[in-house]
Parts: C-alpha cells; sequence; structure tokens
C-alpha cells in the first residue's frame, strides 16, 4: 500500500532507567519515502589495497567460514561494496587466528568518497568481533588496518546483522 496521507507524526524521547530531563527541538522534518528491498542482494564486491597470492578480498564476503581474505604484514585496506545501501543492526567480523588485527577502524560510506568512521577497535581479542551498530545503513563498509602484528590480517567473512535482530548491546 502507498501512504498518502499523515496525520500526526509523534515522537518518543525516553530517559533510561535513571531518569533525567532534556529537550528535543526539530526545525524541518522530511519524510523520505525508501524503495522496498529487493527480493535478492546483489553479490559484494571486495577490494583491498593488498592481498596476499590465492587470499582475495572477495573471500571475505563469500559465505564461507574456510576461506579469507589475507594481507601481508603492515597496514592494509579492506572493502565491499554492497551494491545496493543496506541497513543493519550491526555486523560480525570473524577473524583467522592467529591472524586477527587487534586495531582496526570500521568506516562505511554511501558513495564509496566520504567515509564516516563506526568504531575505533583497539586492543580487539576475540576471534569474532560482534559490533552493535544501531540504526545503521550503507552501501560501502571499509576496514583500516593501521598494523598486524607480523603475520598479516585474515577476514574470513564478514557478516550483516538485520535490522531490528540486534535490539541492544546485550542481546
Amino acid at each position: 500500500r502507498t501512504l498518502r496521507h499523515v496525520a500526526a507524526v509523534e515522537l518518543a524521547v525516553a530517559a533510561g532507567k535513571a531518569g533525567g530531563k532534556g529537550e528535543i527541538c526539530l526545525e524541518k522534518l522530511n519524510l523520505v519515502p525508501r524503495e522496498a528491498p529487493p527480493a535478492t542482494w546483489p553479490q559484494p564486491e571486495a577490494t583491498a589495497n593488498k592481498s596476499l597470492p590465492e587470499a582475495a578480498p572477495e573471500l571475505a564476503v563469500d559465505g564461507k567460514a574456510d576461506t579469507a581474505w589475507r594481507s601481508p604484514p603492515g597496514a592494509a585496506l579492506w572493502q565491499v561494496d554492497l551494491g545496493a545501501a543496506r541497513e543493519f543492526s550491526g555486523l560480525v567480523l570473524r577473524w583467522a587466528t592467529p591472524q586477527r588485527p587487534t586495531d582496526y577502524d570500521l568506516e562505511a560510506s554511501d558513495n564509496g568518497r566520504r567515509w564516516t568512521q563506526l568504531r575505533h577497535v583497539r586492543d580487539g581479542e576475540g576471534a569474532a568481533d560482534w559490533l552493535y551498530l544501531p540504526d545503521a545503513e550503507a552501501r560501502h563498509i571499509r576496514l583500516r588496518i593501521p598494523r598486524s602484528a607480523g603475520k598479516g590480517a585474515a577476514l574470513q567473512e564478514l557478516q550483516l546483522i538485520a535490522p531490528g535482530a540486534w535490539k541492544t548491546r546485550d542481546d
């Protein structure tokens, strides 16, 4: 069905368990129509500034746990074009140990030119990094790895968490 008329818009502002006070001021509110998600999302296209032989960037988005993009030691940059803007509530980065970086930045972009930092990870320690990103949306996702601990980085898979599937950090 097509929305043809809106009589009212209600915004709820919650102070949380501890209470509090404040205000919200809106000067201009625009409602923008959104396209319905496609029945099948386009195949993601991954690139990197460097990769080891037989460890191409697209192996981190192939849906297989036994493959990985692998970079040589040093700084690295990996990014994926999802083919269309996607909403997500978080993502999971699955790293091959011991080739998991402890430090990296996760960035997002609508156009692949202007980037916004979503997370600044330092001293990461898991084989899987679960990153809570409520109400996130992007077409492009990028990892900036400033350095790797002598063995390079190995990203087995990037997995997006569907909108609403991860409601709070504790889910």
